[in-house]
């Protein structure tokens, strides 16, 4: 286990395990085509699973 804290492999790990859930949530293709339509597009994405992230998350006392 030294040596993924060593070679940093948890966080490429934690990485495609964001882009695996963001996949699954909102598919894996993306409907628009120009670059800046699918920049916007990513990033309404992210916001939308943010939101719910963070309204499904527990609180904590």
């Amino acid at each position: 286990k030294h040596w993924k804290e060593k070679s940093g492999y948890h966080e490429r790990s934690l990485a495609e395990t964001g882009v695996y859930r963001f996949k699954q949530l909102t598919g894996d293709k993306l409907t628009s085509r120009t670059f800046n339509s699918q920049h916007t597009e990513v990033m309404i994405k992210a916001k939308v699973i943010n939101t719910m992230n963070r309204l499904g998350m527990p609180e904590y006392r």
